[in-house]
């Protein structure tokens, strides 16, 4: 009760406080991104400097090779979708050869690489035709995620668990939320036989997640604590 405003990173939160807390006490707000420096690159010279092929369909995944982010999973669509049709191509990156499903990505058949440098992302980002975070026990972590952000940065649409936080109904313009395990493998088909209507992602997660926008919005309450507590005379 002594808080006077709370920045929380799952709707969940936002719903608990709403409980016993005015809705203009809190704030859903997560990581942001600079997107000026990740910004989309032309998809057949992204693809030319990483050396794939430039007539697939690609799907990216960055961070450890973790179940709890879900990597069995995208390993599972993978291979169910390849066994459909072999245009489809996987790519992980920021593994570890002491990540606990290394192993299985390994022998996957995707292919997959270690810690990258960060200005290096958006080239991984920009060859890449879906972002993918199947994270279905990661309810209790924060927020949408940094990798997600930065994937919308590049134009790039996400199949993800992670956007049942995005704060408004516009995240229907940022790609699909899995219903279930076995719901993903239809969510990445959709996006990959029609983009079309996710072609503005970058411009609508920029609103939200800009990191000139969230230091912003975050002065303005800021200014309203201030000015409850240090009122002009």
């Amino acid at each position: 009760k002594k808080v006077d405003h709370f920045f929380v990173l799952r709707k969940w939160e936002a719903k608990y406080l709403s409980g016993f807390l005015h809705k203009s006490h809190i704030t859903l707000q997560t990581m942001g991104v600079d997107f000026e420096e990740f910004k989309p690159i032309d998809k057949n010279f992204a693809r030319g400097k990483l050396n794939l092929p430039k007539n697939k369909k690609i799907i990216l995944y960055v961070g450890k090779f973790y179940k709890l982010k879900g990597v069995h999973i995208i390993i599972e669509t993978f291979q169910k979708l390849q066994q459909k049709s072999d245009d489809v191509k996987l790519i992980l990156v920021g593994g570890s050869v002491k990540d606990e499903l290394y192993n299985e990505v390994k022998s996957s058949g995707a292919r997959f690489y270690g810690y990258m440098p960060h200005n290096e992302l958006p080239l991984y980002f920009s060859a890449a035709d879906v972002y993918l975070l199947p994270a279905f026990s990661y309810s209790y972590a924060g927020g949408i995620g940094v990798a997600v952000i930065e994937s919308l940065a590049c134009g790039i649409p996400v199949v993800s668990t992670t956007l049942k936080d995005f704060p408004t109904d516009e995240w229907v313009k940022l790609g699909k939320i899995p219903k279930d395990e076995e719901d993903v493998v239809r969510c990445i088909t959709d996006i990959l036989e029609n983009p079309k209507p996710f072609k503005n992602c970058r411009e609508v997660a920029r609103k939200y997640y800009d990191w000139k926008n969230i230091i912003h919005r975050t002065i303005e309450i800021y200014d309203v604590l201030f000015g409850g507590y240090y009122r002009r005379r």
